[in-house]
């Protein structure tokens, strides 16, 4: 029996291991660079440059499990009246980082569409 709560306890160390902290981005504004976020988040899903320099920049965090081939009159190979189902589906969530014309962070968010 004693295995037993062994085991259960790696088990649990191996759980709280695999959380990755949340960051403090209001701590990064102002020294975070665009470099680095490319290095720790890997490439971007979106950039635009910003008429007065500047780049926002958007990282894919959250897919939403149903963009994959739906369209709005048929999910899930289903037909549906007037794209029902599509209200209900969980949206895809992404982090923007705003970075000036230095490649500093300026601005962060995150957006759920």
């Amino acid at each position: 029996m004693q295995w037993v709560t062994i085991m259960f306890g790696i088990f649990l160390a191996g759980c709280a291991s695999n959380e990755t902290p949340s960051v403090d981005w209001n701590s990064r504004v102002g020294n975070y660079t665009y470099d680095q976020a490319k290095t720790e988040l890997g490439a971007p899903s979106d950039s635009k440059n910003l008429p007065q320099g500047g780049t926002v920049v958007e990282w894919l965090t959250r897919r939403n499990a149903g963009n994959s081939g739906m369209t709005p009159f048929r999910a899930g190979g289903v037909d549906q009246p007037n794209g029902q189902a599509l209200t209900s589906l969980p949206k895809s969530e992404y982090l923007v980082l705003t970075f000036d014309g230095g490649g500093k962070l300026t601005k962060w968010e995150r957006v759920v569409r």
